[in-house]
């Protein structure tokens, strides 16, 4: 889990696609992390206007550091040890502010049918927010139903959500977007799933298994490739899942004789 300013920013609970890469304000900024074992605290942590900034600290010890710039206070790392019966294990308050700030979305965005071929690609759905853009289905997350006997879509986990729109004065407003089709606005609540449809939304509280209790070991995968996703990166991942489906599916060829003026052509 990490905060910025005191406010949640990211946690590995989530489903949607999730980098480990964040826009934030020029400035000086507080950070807290919570690690497996540890809470790290890193105060005064400065960041440039226009600059991509991959931080590290050494979390065995706190430290003091400061900038050739005197304009900027004095930086500091706090590194505290958890107590026993927290490492690896969320405690109570934290457990309680993901419900707050985390949402599921039932996963009825549908799909396309590929013809003659047993697959099927899901339809991109995103949210979208003042500041950020979460694609919740990336990829296929299904879990095999017993009575329908066929594979279903799980709920997606989304959030936090640090910047949201007002919208006729109802603060905390997001829009669900399938394909290119706009369902609708709604109201963030932490806790509730959400099923959106563009006529109605219906709510209901959260399965209590939603929320995992165990804090794993978590590294980063460090890469400078890595980019905040926007739009046309949601459409390249689906033309990309398309080109991969039709590069790895095979079939008869049929030849068709038309007329002698123009070439053969194959049919799949």
């Amino acid at each position: 889990m990490l905060w910025i300013d005191g406010t949640l920013i990211y946690s590995r609970q989530t489903q949607h696609q999730a980098d480990y890469i964040f826009a934030i304000y020029p400035g000086q900024h507080d950070l807290r992390f919570r690690t497996k074992d540890r809470e790290i605290s890193v105060k005064g942590f400065y960041v440039e206007k226009g600059k991509r900034i991959v931080a590290s600290f050494n979390a065995a010890r706190d430290t003091v550091f400061s900038y050739s710039d005197k304009t900027l206070r004095q930086g500091q790392i706090i590194t505290r040890m958890l107590p026993k019966e927290q490492i690896g294990n969320l405690g109570t308050a934290e457990i309680n502010e993901l419900k707050k700030q985390l949402i599921s979305v039932t996963n009825n965005f549908g799909a396309w049918q590929l013809p003659n071929l047993n697959a099927q690609i899901e339809l991109p759905a995103f949210i979208q927010t003042a500041g950020d853009l979460y694609y919740l289905n990336p990829e296929s997350n299904t879990i095999y139903n017993n009575k329908l006997r066929t594979q279903v879509p799980l709920p997606v986990l989304v959030g936090p959500f640090p910047r949201t729109d007002i919208y006729n004065n109802i603060p905390k407003v997001a829009a669900l977007i399938v394909d290119t089709t706009k369902i609708g606005r709604f109201e963030i609540e932490g806790g509730y799933q959400y099923t959106l449809y563009r006529d109605y939304q219906k709510l209901k509280n959260w399965d209590a298994n939603y929320i995992r209790k165990d804090a794993y070991d978590f590294k980063p995968k460090l890469t400078f490739d890595e980019k905040i996703w926007a739009v046309g990166d949601i459409r390249k991942n689906v033309a990309d899942k398309f080109s991969q489906l039709m590069q790895n599916s095979g079939g008869l060829a049929q030849f068709v004789t038309i007329k002698k003026t123009q070439s053969p052509k194959y049919l799949i």
